[in-house]
């Protein structure tokens, strides 16, 4: 059984920890990331010495366009702060809470100050209409 061939839409250090965690488990069809100003963590850069590092394409984040997506069976987003109106069916979107619950910009520092005990992440497929 062929593994599957994934792209990566990630940025930030919750971008950068979805690609180093999975990339081993799939074919990496392409990386794309885009920098994050006021970071502690310079994740672009990680993203990009991790792809040199184990021969991944880095696509830089202007040049993903629908054709640059059809080269995977599925695209990963996390933390990724643009709009991708291409492709729709094949992103699956990681979002670190437990949706609807907690939602917004920063859902995991928000459930912490709010209290829960239990926090998470959902992946879920966009789509065009609400």
């Amino acid at each position: 059984m062929s593994r599957p061939r994934i792209g990566f839409l990630v940025s930030g250090p919750k971008g950068f920890s979805l690609l180093e965690g999975l990339h081993r488990d799939c074919d990496v069809a392409f990386v794309s990331s885009h920098p994050v100003r006021g970071l502690q963590v310079d994740a672009y850069r990680l993203v990009r010495e991790f792809c040199r590092t184990h021969g991944y394409a880095f696509v830089e984040r202007e040049a993903i366009d629908e054709a640059q997506l059809a080269h995977a069976d599925h695209v990963f987003v996390a933390g990724w702060q643009y709009l991708i109106a291409a492709a729709l069916e094949r992103l699956v979107v990681f979002h670190d809470s437990l949706l609807p619950e907690v939602r917004g910009f920063a859902p995991t520092a928000t459930a912490l100050i709010a209290g829960r005990t239990t926090i998470g992440v959902t992946a879920f497929r966009p789509v065009e209409a609400f």
